[in-house]
């Protein structure tokens, strides 16, 4: 006669997610710990996990560890090493963990699980607790979805729709929160959510990265200033950069990584008419678009940037040529007959095993990869060279002037060779290193993270490819501060090359009145860093009423005419902001573009002493502004409006 318990052995597998019952000794009233189990369901990592903290001592951060790789040992019991630990280590002083979960499905059956014992030994005197089921998933997120009306809203694909797919993918409709429940992340769907009209918002459509961040700010019900396992996820249709794919936008506060937007229309602009299956194309890289900006916000980096030291995570492996949902298309031969609809199992273990604080929204920053690189040690000829450049002589800056940074890449072979034209400023490709004089050392991390579609452009031989940053500022505050000396290294990586420049000396010049002592103590603030690179919200009237002492109050430093520049932007255009009030319908509000004042802040900051301004904001910058700013006439119909109008450019270095 069959055995009735050995006929439900494995119908529920053990992985999942435990809390603690009770111990023994010590143990039985004073901890607190969660076990994470990963042997067997889908993508099994063969991985345990934990946190563990004493419940009398809150206020201190827990301590998590990480077993690998673990074997099974006998039946429903896993064993192996203690394979990395964060916090205190007293708490976990042990080197090897066993887990014992009884291989009965009845438990499941009834709701509550078989329980796990573990054992903790090696070193000290062992020790055996015991944790009850909690879930199968190892992380819990809500999901909140907002969308601009006329943008597609795609959150399923059926993955064999296009004819170009692998052999072996199962043909299925895939949904948003099947492809995170595989990954062992369980998503709830908000109930708040909405079509937001765009009937109020004017004749621009397209969203700015100003507009991206407020909107989070105001329209998400649930932000809050705080880590919490919520992301926001807006279908934005168009972003004013015709290229980009999407942004996981949300790296300006301290709480980051919460928010995603998604650029449908900008997908649809870009896949040409022709191709093949266009509507199911279009789909399924509006499917990809999602999941991967959503991934972002665990902290995921693209898939060709590796380990990183400050992020202490050992577990990423070089999946440059891995179609996972982290890599671009582009950068893996045949992605779409290769790809699963999966992420890479590196990328499993983190969204399962790394401690709460680097994967939970609004915790650890994003990190966008290792910025560091290989020195070139002259053996492998490289077809590019990459320069960094600033437009002050010597590199010397006024005290408060926003540092401003082209970066340039140089086909230096003979022959042409093909780059995207966003490759300089798709995130994660170029890093800045800020080194003192005194040691400290900085990496440049900007507000944004960006994703573009692929735009191949070809450089003939001495061809240049340009990019400008304002590096003034960026997730960790103000970066030139403090009057002295600097050093700068650019460093630009891409799955076929690593790139470092030369050091470039920069000094910030000290005060040289008391005005700028005091102005300074509420413009080195992350709000107004925000606004000096993305324009000033007219929601945001701290900022704009910093930015205007800065204007009325130094009038003859550099500062100003980049104050002047930034509340133009604010100005020149109807700005949308998201109503929230309790008691009025969920959607746009649109405070009206102002060209007067926009034209009196281009004059002062481009026209009233073009030499100056040309001096302040670069040959470059100056000629861009101008231009911009002579576009904006034309469109806009503010030529017709009394005022000044621009002159032309002092064209002299």
């Amino acid at each position: 006669m069959a055995n009735p318990i050995s006929e439900r052995v494995r119908i529920f597998p053990a992985s999942g997610t435990y809390n603690n019952a009770h111990g023994s000794g010590v143990f039985s009233v004073l901890h607190a710990e969660t076990i994470r189990l990963d042997v067997d369901g889908t993508f099994p990592q063969m991985m345990a996990s934990g946190s563990y903290m004493r419940t009398l001592a809150r206020i201190a951060k827990p301590t998590y560890w990480i077993a690998y790789p673990l074997k099974e040992v006998g039946y429903g019991i896993w064993e192996g090493p203690i394979y990395g630990l964060w916090g205190d280590a007293s708490l976990i002083p042990h080197n090897t963990v066993r887990i014992h979960v009884p291989p009965i499905s009845s438990y499941r059956l009834v709701g509550s699980g078989p329980p796990m014992t573990v054992t903790f030994s090696g070193g000290p005197p062992a020790v055996t607790r015991v944790l009850e089921f909690f879930s199968p998933d190892f992380r819990e997120v809500t999901v909140e979805y907002d969308t601009v009306q006329d943008s597609p809203r795609v959150t399923s694909i059926n993955t064999c729709a296009h004819l170009n797919h692998p052999p072996s993918l199962r043909c299925e409709n895939l949904t948003f929160d099947n492809v995170f429940g595989r990954a062992g992340v369980g998503i709830s769907q908000s109930q708040r959510r909405s079509i937001v009209p765009l009937e109020v918002a004017g004749g621009d459509s397209a969203w700015s990265d100003a507009e991206l961040d407020d909107a989070m700010h105001r329209y998400w019900s649930t932000y809050s200033d705080a880590p919490d396992w919520a992301i926001w996820v807006l279908f934005a249709g168009k972003h004013e950069r015709a290229t980009r794919l999407g942004s996981m936008f949300d790296l300006s506060d301290a709480n980051q990584r919460q928010g995603c937007a998604v650029f449908n229309q900008n997908i649809d602009d870009y896949v040409p008419s022709n191709y093949p299956q266009r509507p199911e194309h279009l789909a399924r890289m509006r499917f990809y678009d999602l999941v991967h900006e959503t991934g972002h916000c665990f902290n995921l980096h693209h898939a060709e940037l590796t380990y990183n030291i400050q992020l202490q995570w050992p577990f990423w492996n070089d999946i440059t040529s891995y179609p996972t949902f982290m890599n671009y298309p582009e950068h893996v031969s045949d992605f779409w007959g290769k790809f699963e609809y999966r992420f890479h199992d590196s990328e499993l273990k983190f969204l399962r095993h790394a401690p709460d604080n680097l994967v939970e929204m609004g915790d650890a920053p994003f990190y966008g990869g290792d910025p560091l690189f290989e020195p070139d040690d002259g053996k492998a000829p490289r077809p590019w060279k990459l320069d960094v450049a600033l437009h002050r002589p010597q590199g010397v800056f006024e005290f408060l002037e926003p540092v401003t940074l082209v970066a340039t890449l140089t086909n230096t072979s003979q022959h042409p060779q093909i780059i995207d034209e966003a490759v300089l400023e798709d995130g994660g490709n170029f890093a800045l290193v800020i080194a003192r004089m005194d040691g400290r050392t900085r990496f440049w991390r900007p507000f944004v993270q960006r994703c573009f579609l692929p735009t191949p452009r070809v450089l003939e031989s001495q061809q240049t490819l340009s990019a400008s940053f304002f590096v003034g500022s960026g997730l960790d505050g103000w970066y030139f501060a403090e009057p002295g000396a600097y050093m700068l290294q650019g460093v630009l990586k891409t799955p076929e090359t690593t790139i470092a420049t030369n050091p470039l000396p920069l000094r910030i010049a000290h005060p040289r009145s008391w005005d700028e002592e005091v102005v300074a103590q509420n413009f080195f603030t992350r709000d107004v860093g925000r606004a000096l690179a993305f324009g000033a919200a007219p929601s945001r009237s701290g900022v704009i009423k910093t930015l205007r002492e800065v204007v009325e109050r130094l009038p003859d430093r550099a500062v100003s005419r980049h104050a002047a520049l930034a509340l133009a932007q604010g100005v020149m255009r109807g700005h949308r902001i998201l109503r929230t009030a309790s008691n009025e319908e969920r959607g746009f509000s649109l405070i009206p573009a102002d060209h007067e004042e926009a034209r009196r802040l281009f004059q002062c900051a481009l026209f009233d002493n073009p030499s100056a301004a040309a001096e302040s904001l670069g040959g470059e910058a100056y000629r861009r502004e101008t231009e911009r700013y002579a576009a904006y006439l034309k469109q806009s119909g503010a030529a017709q409006i009394k005022g000044p109008r621009p002159q032309p450019r002092n064209r002299k270095k």
